[in-house]
């Protein structure tokens, strides 16, 4: 192999290096930004559970309506035991 032939198949091999680092970064910046985004979601999860169940407690219309809400909705039985709603059959 003549010397330009190996200067080509080294800066061809670093490329190849480059280019895989770049991919990395670019997925690890993507994860960060999936995840950042899940945090905030779940914050605003969060929030509006809070204020839901502070209106709950303080109206009761409030609370029946939610209930009935969460009655149609949740499916899993240790959801509903959450709510003391009745277990639903097959879950």
């Amino acid at each position: 192999m003549s010397k330009i032939e190996e200067t080509i198949a080294a800066l061809e091999n670093q490329l190849k290096q480059v280019k895989a680092l770049k991919q990395k970064i670019e997925a690890r910046k993507k994860a960060l930004a999936s995840k950042k985004t899940r945090a905030l979601e779940t914050r605003k999860k969060i929030l509006i559970g809070a204020l839901m169940l502070e209106k709950m407690e303080r109206q009761e219309e409030t609370r029946i309506g939610v209930i009935a809400e969460l009655d149609q909705f949740l499916t899993r039985n240790s959801d509903r035991a959450l709510f003391n709603l009745p277990s639903k059959s097959g879950f």
